[in-house]
């Protein structure tokens, strides 16, 4: 039986999600929806306190995944009900940007779980838990220039941080020639056919 003998590899060049602005309340409100009927089955009540005027600069399939993560992650620490609190404000450090937090009053971590938190394929959950969601938030908030901070106890809780980009904050937008789509540079595919005729 003929075997393929030979490996190509061909580099595979992925265009970067598009950046465009937006209203970080809009984009939570929306996000917090989805969990409404969750919440209310666990008897978790859900408070927001969001800032008015908080414009994000990213994609927002991204950020909309990182929310949810989270928010998924807070609920399910609160299988006996609890609180999930949602809150954005302007931050003021060296980076302009918005720094939204979800917080809840779940089982919380332990020192030991929280060093391991952010590596691929770590999880707590008995089932179900691909360990893949944390490490996904954190890699697309650092691709948006942003960063997360974590504080746990456990028995008292988990609150996450979220620092991102403030529509037209210069340190945080890319520019055009990031965003175009890379043209190649003349690579040749080989396909190879390796059953008999």
């Amino acid at each position: 039986m003929p075997l393929t003998a030979a490996t190509v590899t061909v580099p595979l060049s992925v265009p970067p999600p598009a950046f465009v602005p937006m209203v970080s309340v809009m984009l939570l409100e929306s996000v917090l929806t989805l969990f409404n009927g969750r919440a209310h089955l666990l008897g978790v009540e859900s408070q927001t306190r969001f800032a008015e005027g908080c414009r994000l600069y990213g994609s927002q399939g991204e950020l909309r995944q990182v929310f949810v993560n989270l928010i998924g992650n807070a609920l399910d620490a609160m299988l006996y009900g609890g609180r999930l609190m949602v809150r954005t404000c302007a931050h003021k450090g060296e980076r302009r940007g918005v720094r939204a937090t979800i917080a809840d009053t779940g089982e919380g971590m332990s020192q030991e779980t929280m060093a391991r938190l952010f590596r691929p394929f770590f999880t707590t959950k008995r089932r179900g838990g691909t360990g893949l969601g944390l490490s996904t938030v954190l890699g697309i908030v650092k691709g948006h220039g942003g960063f997360v901070t974590v504080s746990s106890e456990a028995g008292h809780g988990t609150a996450f941080k979220i620092y991102l980009p403030a529509t037209g904050a210069p340190e945080f937008v890319l520019g055009k020639a990031e965003l175009a789509a890379p043209s190649g540079h003349n690579e040749l595919i080989l396909l190879v056919d390796d059953e008999a005729p």
